[in-house]
């Protein structure tokens, strides 16, 4: 051919070692130390080059591990804290949540709650740091509200981790502008093919419907985790992964998935538009049929109806008694309990392992509309469960902590077993066994010292008492009243009206508190000087010489190692806790 090549060697040759020269000098950067090698050498080289990245601490490791770091990453559960104002985003964050989820005003199942505003992002991720932020666009969404919901979505994108939604125009818009979504549990998904649809429209996450029980979750979460389904070719959503996301605790609806009109109907307020008033939750009277027997054009009054704007009269029945109900066919139902509709609240935490190799990845608190002591307190013994197998004496002791905070009496849904009539509520008001009752503000504090001046503003105060310390910068703190000084001298009590000092002990709730735990966590020891933690001066220490754990930061119970400076400050509120 008369044409010439420079080879590696400077040297002429023929076709076929000029190919041959021509190879190895392409491959010759990918192998190490500069040699070349033999074809079988050659890949087992590149190989290695491209897993080295992989490996923790700058070393090879065998397939075998990589298999079981990759499969460790796909089946880590996530604790997810619902967040309705300031405050509860702190405690949730504090009390060792993986992620949040939270609403914009006017599009999101929990409306009555305060809720955020686009602006409220940045001031979200600063307090959240590395936990992620799920924002609710979870309502039905009418024509005339689309340029609107566009317009969040637009805004929002870059400052949030996913979209929670499940109205398939929303679900579009995430596409649109490629912001990861969540299949919200208001779109009722049951079954494998509809689950399989959602994950072809590229949801990374679908939250399965609340009537599912573990066997059924267990086998979507299989066929989820092994099918291969890949969107179509210029939708702008890639292929990806698709976990199972179950609510673990919280308050459960009598209505499939929450889709209810019972609200709509007595007071002109859509739960489908997060509005519930919650008529469910009231005590209900039942007459016979000859005692009242409306026409079809008055059945309205056989129902309860609005008596004053935010309050609901109950038109029918008789109170706490048994009561039989038959129709003409002879069908008989019945009802032991006044209030009928009124689901208790789910637990899952007597059998959260069951959950997690049923497949669930994300575990779901109810209770954006609950307060901080509730969020709080649910997301730290959850943090517990999530992090290790806990004893039976340890369950034991964390429904007794879940206990002290606002719920409707504990069942266990529809995960075990099918809910009877003893998974209904008899309470009005909760039976938690601790409730708080507000009584001042606090309008300086002295962090060194630990003491407060505090207006009463309302009831009690006494020496001894154990109060909640909640606000916007702290979230919630739990305390101990050690004394009260009125005009420069001790006293007991202090009153409506007094503007007292007030020295708090044992100020407990922010991430350097250890709740229960005795210096462990998945097996790493918290080492020092007497192995004794102590909050000095705003920060966790072990015995004054710092903590050892896993991955170097100190980690115990998923609480994450240091307390941020107390924001104790004007306007903090303080709550006596009483006993119910």
């Amino acid at each position: 051919m008369g044409e010439k090549y420079e080879l590696l060697t400077s040297q002429f040759a023929s076709r076929k070692d000029m190919e041959k020269d021509k190879k190895n000098a392409l491959t010759q950067s990918e192998l190490p130390s500069s040699q070349f090698a033999s074809r079988k050498d050659m890949e087992k080289d590149k190989k290695k080059a491209l897993t080295q990245s992989e490996l923790p601490s700058s070393q090879f490791a065998s397939r075998k591990d990589m298999e079981k770091d990759k499969k460790k990453a796909l089946t880590q559960s996530e604790l997810l804290a619902p967040v309705g104002d300031f405050r509860n985003l702190r405690a949730a964050v504090e009390a060792g949540a993986d992620a949040v989820y939270f609403g914009i005003r006017g599009f999101n199942m929990r409306d009555s709650a305060r809720n955020f505003s686009v602006r409220n992002l940045e001031k979200i991720r600063e307090i959240c740091g590395d936990v992620k932020m799920y924002l609710t666009l979870n309502v039905v969404v009418y024509d005339g509200e689309l340029k609107r919901v566009e317009e969040i979505v637009g805004k929002v994108k870059g400052k949030i981790d996913a979209i929670i939604c499940w109205d398939l125009a929303v679900i579009n818009l995430c596409r649109k502008y490629r912001i990861p979504f969540h299949v919200s549990t208001q779109a009722s998904v049951s079954n494998v093919e509809a689950a399989k649809f959602y994950k072809k429209l590229g949801a990374e996450r679908i939250v399965l419907a609340r009537e599912l029980s573990l066997k059924q979750i267990a086998k979507i979460s299989r066929v989820l985790a092994t099918c291969d389904i890949h969107s179509k070719k210029g939708t702008n959503v890639p292929s990806s992964s698709c976990k199972v996301e179950c609510f673990c605790h919280g308050a459960m609806c009598v209505a499939v998935s929450g889709r209810c009109f019972m609200s709509q109907y007595t007071t002109g307020l859509s739960a489908n538009r997060g509005k519930c008033t919650q008529p469910c939750r009231r005590a209900w009277r039942v007459e016979t049929a000859d005692a009242v027997r409306p026409s079809l054009g008055s059945v309205r009054s056989a129902l309860p109806v609005r008596s004053s704007l935010g309050s609901v009269r109950s038109g029918l029945g008789c109170e706490n008694v048994g009561v039989n109900i038959k129709d003409d066919s002879g069908n008989e139902f019945r009802l032991e309990n006044s209030r009928v509709m009124s689901a208790k609240d789910l637990c899952a935490l007597p059998f959260i392992e069951k959950m997690k190799k049923a497949g669930v990845r994300s575990f779901k608190i109810e209770g954006r509309n609950r307060g901080p002591e509730y969020v709080s307190t649910v997301v730290r013994e959850y943090r517990k469960a999530l992090d290790r197998e806990l004893s039976k004496e340890e369950i034991s002791e964390g429904i007794h902590n879940l206990k002290k905070v606002y719920h409707r009496g504990f069942s266990s849904g529809f995960y075990l077993k099918m809910p009877t009539a003893d998974d209904f509520s008899f309470s009005e008001h909760g039976e938690q066994e601790e409730r708080k009752e507000f009584v001042g503000r606090v309008y300086k504090f002295w962090r060194k010292v630990g003491a407060a001046s505090v207006l009463v503003n309302t009831g009690r105060l006494k020496a001894g008492d154990e109060v909640y310390l909640i606000s916007d910068d702290i979230g919630v703190r739990r305390a101990v009243v050690k004394s009260i000084e009125l005009e420069g001298k001790r006293v007991s009590v202090a009153k409506k009206g007094d503007d007292v000092g007030v020295v708090f002990g044992q100020v407990v709730g922010g991430r350097g508190q250890v709740s229960g735990v005795r210096g462990q966590r998945l097996g790493d020891r918290l080492q020092g000087v007497g192995s004794r933690l102590q909050v000095a001066g705003g920060r966790l220490q072990v015995a004054g010489v710092g903590c050892q754990g896993s991955g170097g930061r100190c980690q115990v119970s998923g609480v994450r190692g240091q307390v941020a400076e107390e924001r104790i400050g004007s306007g903090t509120e303080v709550y006596v806790i009483r006993k119910s």
